[in-house]
């Protein structure tokens, strides 16, 4: 058992997974497409988008907030197109001189939505060939990284596979480290440290001294950043890619909750984020130089809705 994950969770993740087994490989389950009311028992809807109507690029952005470019891939807004109630995102080739030799979409909420838990839903019909097109829905922190909760993650080499992630940081572990250097940032500007990120926050503003990075170095130096998932696997070659599925979480104080199709697949109780984060569904492509890039552009992931909702 993992020392992370409490007994109790262990057992129901046992089930969980007996369960999804079944569902899986032994009926038709998610092979039935999925329709969803808006409303949901016991949380208010705080955000959705059908994408019936043209995208409106004043809430949602098709870049991060860090910045468009991200493993040698660049996000752009010409990427994201729509069909019928969809949106579309699509990873292709990119010609533009000085930019990296992939292009793609993705739709970021972090202008306008970021928030402390909740439960969140989408519904998409990925892109086949798994990892290479790394088709993925995700909260990552606003301020700092981790946190990050990965509702879903093409893995492995087609869309059989995929991954459900929890990112956080150890900051416990050395405590008493911390709490040293928590000290010394104390008598030098008067800053009661007890939260790392937090603290760097402090550090950052409002001018850059040597001192201050120092401090923050010594505090990234005593964090660990650790991970913990679940893979699952479909059956037949490619089966998320031929149709659309609904995936989600909930994440409230004490765990988060992964859902495929409405069915719980996986829950941790351990380590959960409680910083405030932002949404992102994107579309990307793998590639490193002097390697070739994916050979089956253009690439399309169609995302049916978007939908956020807050606990009553």
């Amino acid at each position: 058992m993992c020392k992370d994950m409490s007994f109790k969770t262990w057992l129901t993740n046992g089930w969980y997974y007996i369960r999804f087994y079944y569902k899986a490989y032994l009926t038709n389950y998610f092979s039935r497409a999925r329709v969803n009311s808006l409303e949901k028992n016991g949380y208010t809807v705080a955000f959705a988008d059908d994408f019936d109507q043209p995208i409106n690029w004043n809430t949602w952005k098709s870049c991060e907030q860090w910045g468009c470019t991200r493993d040698m891939v660049i996000f752009k807004q010409s990427q994201v197109t729509q069909s019928g109630s969809s949106a579309i995102l699509t990873s292709d080739l990119n010609d533009v001189q000085g930019e990296p030799k992939a292009k793609t979409g993705g739709l970021y909420t972090w202008n306008f939505f970021n928030t402390k838990y909740g439960y969140f839903e989408t519904k998409i019909k990925v892109a086949p060939r798994g990892a290479k097109y790394w088709n993925a829905f995700w909260l990552s922190g606003t301020d700092t990284w981790p946190p990050e909760i990965d509702v879903f993650e093409l893995m492995g080499d087609d869309s059989s596979y995929i991954t459900m992630t929890l990112h956080w940081r150890n900051s416990w572990d050395n405590a008493d480290k911390i709490q040293e250097i928590y000290n010394q940032i104390f008598a030098a500007y008067g800053y009661a440290g007890t939260d790392v990120d937090d603290t760097v926050h402090f550090l950052q503003q409002p001018e850059w001294s040597q001192q201050k990075q120092d401090f923050i170095d010594a505090l990234w130096a005593q964090c660990k950043n650790e991970q913990k998932g679940r893979r699952l696997k479909f059956p037949k070659k490619d089966f998320l890619s031929n149709d659309y599925h609904i995936y989600a979480c909930e994440w409230t104080q004490k765990k988060v909750v992964w859902y495929i199709d409405n069915l719980v697949v996986y829950v941790l109780d351990k380590n959960i984020p409680d910083r405030q984060m932002l949404n992102l569904i994107n579309n990307s492509a793998t590639y490193s130089e002097p390697d070739p890039i994916p050979s089956d552009f253009p690439m399309s992931i169609y995302v049916d809705y978007f939908r956020a909702y807050k606990k009553n």
